[in-house]
């Protein structure tokens, strides 16, 4: 599905058949997303505001013709639906974000590059902005309720994610993807196929965990899909915040000031 009207007519479908859909965001079941979740509960049981989330996503492109190539191409989704929909998909399922509950988008210029690709088109190289909600997001289980969210993503900034807990450029805690000993195989996989696109080697080890993941759900007779996977439904939020962040994030970049819901 491109965009969320396409995916609500698949997730009507599925209903209508009772198939359970599980899609393939990894970082659901990633180490160092249920690291930053644990640390999380630990803060908020123990009372007082929770500090500033950071969901950060890099990829390791090189600027200039290939970067351009790419985002004319494979990724010629966007950043927002072919890069961030990750992160975006943590806002939904875990943090409780929803496009009806954004009241105001803001783009931090410095951290970010939007290219023009010709034709018309352009797209964000690398974008950071936070999500301001009218109202504290309903807490999921096992996730945090929390009343904003920030966001940031670079093409060029290594193979890497990140979880942060705390101000911006000093947090208090951070955890990353991958850990030491998956770089190290990462490494080595690397040599041994120099065409494959590092984050593809990156995410696979969690890609396995979340198909078996699933694959017990259903051997255990289970209905639904496993806690803290990302169905349907929460994909079609994904997309719908994706789909309302493209203009909004363009608006920001465009006049230099927030964005906020007509």
């Amino acid at each position: 599905a491109e965009n969320a009207a396409q995916l609500s007519s698949m997730r009507e479908l599925a209903a209508e058949r009772g198939v359970a859909v599980v899609i393939g965001y990894n970082k659901n079941v990633a180490e160092y997303v249920r690291c930053g979740l644990a640390s999380l509960r630990t803060r908020s049981a123990a009372g007082g505001q929770l500090p500033r989330v950071t969901l950060e996503h890099c990829n390791e492109f090189s600027p200039g013709a290939e970067l351009v190539d790419f985002m004319r191409g494979p990724g010629g989704e966007g950043m927002l639906h072919n890069m961030c929909c990750h992160e975006l998909a943590l806002a939904v399922s875990v943090f409780g974000v929803t496009s009806a509950a954004v009241s105001r988008v803001t783009v931090d210029r410095e951290a970010s590059e939007l290219i023009d690709l010709g034709e018309g088109k352009s797209d964000f190289a690398k974008v950071s902005f936070s999500i301001d909600l009218s109202t504290p997001s309903a807490e999921r289980p096992g996730g945090i309720s929390v009343s904003s969210l920030h966001l940031s993503a670079d093409r060029c900034g290594g193979n890497f994610s990140k979880f942060m807990i705390g101000p911006s450029g000093d947090p208090e805690e951070s955890f990353s993807l991958p850990d030491e000993e998956r770089k190290v195989w990462i490494k080595k996989a690397q040599i041994e196929d120099p065409e494959i696109r590092p984050y593809f080697l990156q995410q696979a080890p969690d890609y396995a965990l979340l198909k078996q993941t699933f694959v017990k759900h259903i051997l255990a007779g289970k209905d639904g899909t496993p806690p803290g996977v990302v169905g349907l439904q929460d994909a079609e939020e994904a997309l719908r915040l994706a789909d309302m962040l493209v203009p909004s994030l363009k608006h920001c970049w465009a006049t230099n000031n927030p964005w906020t819901p007509p």
